[in-house]
Parts: C-alpha cells; structure tokens; sequence
C-alpha cells in the first residue's frame, strides 16, 4: 500500500521497474523507499500461504487521501505447473476500515464506484 508520505510516482516506482528512469550505464536505477506503515504482521510473514492478510492501526489521517494498493504476484506451487502459468486466475482484495465516520465519508465514492462495476451472472 502506498505509504503515508509517498506519492503515487513514488509508489509505483517502488513496484514497478519499468517506471524507474534509465542510470548512465542504461539499467533502471534504485529507488530510495519511503516509509510505509507499521503493519502487525510485516510483509516476510504475510506472504507465506494462499489466504495473505496484515492489520495496521493508526491515525486515520495517515489514511486520508487517494491511496494506491498494489496486488502483485509471487511464485508458488502453481509456478511449477506449466498448465497454470497461463490460465487466468481470480482473486479476491478485501479492505475493512473502521473508525468514527468513516462510513459517511467513504459512502458516496463507493456508490460511484461500483456504479461502474458490471458482474456476470
């Protein structure tokens, strides 16, 4: 997740090599990382097993603003199937916030959001 005091290029230099610019030698130069936030589990223990979950508390205005979250794909059992590696896979992203407020000030862009969304049934 994009960190409190990260910006959007910031953050999707950090996930992305390819947004980083070219050094003098034509290889993608190293970003400095900002501090994101202090998660309970951390990120070397949130990525073992199928279900990946973490919990953060804190400030709420650490939250406010747009934030990006990325979902990015690891190496698993199913890397070693070769009938896998190219087969679409679904997965699911579930956030909760809670907090005093938060409902009121989340509803109307949720609503406008998921306007947009069309499922299949």
């Amino acid at each position: 997740m994009q960190g409190p005091q990260e910006s959007e290029a910031e953050f999707m230099q950090s996930i992305n090599v390819l947004k980083r610019s070219l050094g003098p030698t034509g290889k993608r130069t190293k970003v400095a990382t900002k501090e994101s936030f202090p998660w309970d589990v951390g990120i070397r223990l949130r990525s073992r097993g199928t279900v990946q979950s973490d919990r953060w508390r804190g400030k709420m205005s650490a939250l406010a603003g747009d934030k990006l979250i990325a979902v990015i794909p690891v190496l698993g059992w199913w890397d070693q199937r070769s009938a896998l590696k190219t087969q679409d896979m679904r997965f699911s992203l579930v956030v909760s916030v809670s907090g005093p407020g938060v409902y009121a000030a989340i509803q109307p862009r949720v609503e406008a959001a998921s306007a947009a969304i069309s499922v299949e049934v």
